[in-house]
């Protein structure tokens, strides 16, 4: 139809034609039809209603001979028996059989084909999960009787694959029941921002693309043991997905959305509803394994990789390293025992820092952690708890570097904990010097410019440094800092809160100064440790900046026993912080490890009793300073508490008793514990040494000299010394015992039911302490320990004269007086002598000391 008028939308041909091509021939494979046109400028074509015909089979012995081929082919595999007769269908045919059985053969092969290759896959994944589910021990005896006999119909087979797939996830969540972190993958595959199957979204990765290849990958060195990398997958079918452990690999099926359909719990789910993998919706994703047995220690490589034909895409989703028992417990419960002996306190044996958490020995021996984490942590938590106790507690032997406090000081945009500010009215630059050191500059006018990070300490002193340099045009110089308050960066105070800073001056074009500063937490705090540069460069120059190296931290008071009443000094520290620390009655200090400490006055008014461990030189004061282990003069005072953290040779020791409490008739009456053997005495001694209550009597026995730490009675005030001296460790709060008296250091409250020696109506004895109030014994003396004897009395007194021990056997009589009762040494009464010394009272009141041999 050439009419003209109206248009190819009226069906009016207006200039259309047919073009036809004819006599195509194919013998197998496809054939690609469509339209090809040029045109000039302005110019235009089109074309229409593409229709391919069949005229039918050239040569259908040929056609019949390549699909027999392709049947015969698949009959090899393993496929149900359905499958094979279908395949199997119009016989042998030879060339000589007609048009028609061959054009009847081949509509049934072109039927069967299609249909077999359908069931020969979901025999493969059968036969796959079969040998997978077999590798982990599961009995798959029936499944594989099934595909040899090919009894399985297709449905069948997909149900079994899935129903082995379950099986082999649940038995590996049973015996491989821990994580083994696996960190640092690497490679192209991104992470999805789409459809997560994950139950928690984590390690799931796709990609997409045509004729790719794309891989996630990492090394990972493991101790012998038992291991399965396993993950969740699914592909389209143009693409190959593989779960790989160095050279054993699986395959993941690729079927795209129409899969297998194992949801995230590991059951069997082919629902084609829903938003793919959404709500746990199988829709294609399935679990493999990768089963790894280590014999020796092996760096191991896992990848995870996938490869497209064409363009396709592929996703993967949790993909996990799990480890079984045996395993978990070598490889972590080795860190932990590893952690244990590490973090063991010097000097307590086996009892750990944070006594607080008792589980940690009791855990590794028990085994009863029951994942990573949980060891992971108790590791953190025990070296957590052996750093405070190492800055609590270290001493000369036992140094603690605690610099691993401060993270990497190297800035690099907040990695390391480090933060930034700067105000600057032009740019600046920062980053990390080939040393490593921190480095930050501000240009133009900088104003400000800090980095800095918090911390958690415990209570001390600190001291905080770094090596800084810096640029003249900073004028106002440059300052590391610590501070509990904030710092104002902004205003026209430098710093707010509590802060001690030090302080460099950039005097020189980058000039090097090793800066610290001091500064003491009375209590646990958070602390800001920073540098803070402050500058006008008003000058116009364009520089302005600082690099700061070698940052350190360090705790330079500690205690050396829990009282905190010895102290150590560390380092570089100023007349002005010992005396300080002295002030506050400590019972000594050692310079020893001190710097830069010489020719120092120590102010010992709070304390004179107080000792000075130190190096020749470092300090002026001539009393109570041990040099090398040897103290020259020891001179000790009435009321002030005393305490010994590492023993020493005394050339002179001398104790002066202010006071005895004298009784009526002048008489007077003291208590009195050294540490050191006094040889000279300022009056008679006596020790209270028999244990004997009888009446309510104690007896004396008296005594030349002291030993040391052995409570006596003394009547008389005075010096007690001694020479050439052995003074032994000791704390301020230990106590002394020699027969019944206690001797103490340190003023201690008297114990409830024990007797203190007091005057009372002109009389000096030893009364007993009630609950209402407990009388304090000072430093160097003694009280009476309860005494069962005499829970009913309420007053002690001592009968002296016992020195000489003449009479042997019974105490006989004289001039009628008579023995009345007789006691053993302990003041236990007895029927008649026995062999020891014998207590025997007399008629006439008096009390004999007997020795029966």
């Amino acid at each position: 139809d050439i009419h003209r008028v109206g248009n190819a939308g009226n069906e009016l041909g207006r200039g259309w034609g047919w073009t036809v091509v004819d006599g195509i021939s194919v013998s197998s494979g496809s054939i690609k039809i469509g339209f090809y046109a040029e045109c000039g400028s302005g110019k235009w074509a089109g074309a229409d209603d593409f229709h391919l015909s069949y005229s039918g089979i050239s040569d259908p012995y040929a056609v019949y001979v390549s699909l027999r081929a392709k049947a015969d082919e698949l009959l090899a595999s393993a496929m149900s028996a359905e499958c094979r007769t279908a395949l199997s269908a119009g016989g042998t045919l030879t060339s000589e059989a007609s048009r028609e059985e061959l054009l009847l053969a081949i509509i049934d092969l072109q039927t069967a084909i299609p249909a077999a290759t359908t069931s020969v896959a979901n025999y493969a994944y059968l036969q796959r999960e079969t040998a997978t589910a077999k590798s982990f021990g599961i009995d798959v005896t029936a499944q594989e009787a099934a595909i040899a006999n090919g009894t399985y119909d297709d449905e069948a087979a997909v149900s079994a694959a899935q129903a082995l797939n379950i099986a082999t996830y649940n038995k590996v969540k049973a015996d491989y029941i821990y994580d083994c972190p696996v960190d640092d993958w690497k490679g192209e595959i991104g992470t999805a921002s789409g459809q997560h199957w994950s139950g928690d979204g984590r390690s799931y990765y796709d990609t997409n693309g045509t004729d790719i290849t794309r891989s996630l990958s990492t090394a990972v060195t493991l101790p012998v043991g038992e291991y399965v990398l396993m993950a969740a997958g699914r592909s389209d079918p143009a693409a190959t997905m593989e779960l790989k452990i160095d050279d054993t690999t699986v395959k993941f099926t690729a079927k795209g959305d129409t899969g297998y359909g194992i949801e995230t719990s590991g059951q069997a789910n082919f629902s084609e509803s829903g938003a793919y993998a959404f709500d746990g919706k199988g829709r294609g994703w399935e679990w493999e394994f990768v089963h790894l047995n280590l014999t020796e220690e092996k760096e191991v490589h896992l990848n995870a990789v996938i490869t497209t034909s064409g363009w396709a895409w592929g996703s993967f989703s949790d993909i996990t390293l799990k480890m079984d028992k045996a395993t978990f417990e070598r490889v972590y419960y080795m860190r932990l025992e590893t952690a244990l002996e590490e973090c063991k306190p010097w000097n307590t044996g086996n009892e750990y820092a944070d006594v607080t958490y008792p589980g940690y020995k009791a855990a590794f021996e028990n085994k009863t952690y029951t994942d990573v984490k949980a060891i992971e942590q108790a590791i953190a938590d025990l070296r957590k708890a052996f750093d405070a106790y190492a800055l609590e507690n270290m001493d000369a032997e036992h140094s603690y570097d605690a610099t691993s406090w401060i993270a990497n000081p190297n800035y690099d945009n907040g990695i390391d904990g480090w933060e930034r500010t700067q105000n600057s009215t032009g740019g600046y630059s920062d980053g990390v010097n080939a040393d490593g050191a921190y480095y930050y500059s501000a240009a133009q006018q900088m104003r400000h410019a800090t980095c800095y990070q918090t911390i958690s300490l415990p209570a001390g002193t600190y001291r905080l440094s770094a090596t800084m340099t810096g640029d003249p045009y900073t004028e106002d110089g440059t300052y590391i800092y610590a501070t509990t308050g904030a710092v104002d960066h902004w205003g026209s105070t430098l710093f707010a809160g509590d802060v001690w800073y030090g302080y460099y001056t950039p005097a020189h074009d980058w000039d090097v100064q090793n800066v610290y500063t001091l500064f003491t937490l009375k209590e646990a705090a958070d602390v800001r440790i920073g540098v803070l540069s402050w500058g006008r460069n008003t000058s116009g120059n364009t520089r302005g900046g600082f690099t700061v190296d070698n940052w350190r931290l360090e705790k330079l008071l500690y205690a050396v026993d829990g009282d905190e009443t010895n102290v150590v000094f560390v380092g570089k520290v100023p007349a002005d912080v010992v005396n300080e620390k002295v002030a506050e009655g400590v019972c000594s200090i050692n310079l020893i490890e001190a710097t830069e400490v010489s020719n120092m006055a120590i102010d010992v008014k709070s304390n004179p009793n107080l000792l000075i461990y130190a190096k020749e030189g470092q300090v002026t004061n001539t009393q109570n300073v041990i040099v090398g282990g040897t103290c020259a003069s020891l001179v000790l005072a009435d009321g002030y508490s005393f305490a010994v953290p590492t023993g020493f040779t005394a050339t002179n020791a001398t104790y002066n008793m202010s006071a005895v409490a004298t009784a009526a008739g002048g008489e007077g009456f003291g208590t009195l514990c050294l540490p050191f053997e006094a040889t000279a005495l300022a009056g008679e001694a006596y020790n209270l040494d028999q244990g004997a209550t009888i009446g309510g009597e104690l007896y004396a026995t008296k005594v030349t000299s002291i030993p040391a730490h052995t409570p006596v009675l003394v009547k008389a005030k005075g010096a007690y010394s001694g020479q050439n001296v052995t003074v032994a460790a000791t704390k301020a709060g230990a106590v002394h015992e020699s027969g019944e008296l206690v001797g103490v250091y340190k003023a201690t409250p008297a114990p409830v039911g024990s007797f203190v020696l007091q005057k009372h109506n002109d009389k000096v004895a030893f009364y007993l302490v009630g609950s209402e109030v407990q009388p304090t014994v000072n430093p160097f003396r003694a009280y009476i320990r309860p005494q069962a004897e005499a829970a009913s009395l309420d007053m002690l007194s001592v009968v002296f004269g016992f020195d000489d021990v003449t009479a042997v056997g019974a105490a006989g009589v004289a001039d009628g007086v008579t023995e009345v009762s007789r006691y053993d040494a302990t003041g236990v009464r007895i029927d008649s002598p026995r062999k020891g010394m014998n207590i025997v009272r007399m008629s006439d009141g008096s009390v004999r000391k007997v020795l029966v041999k």
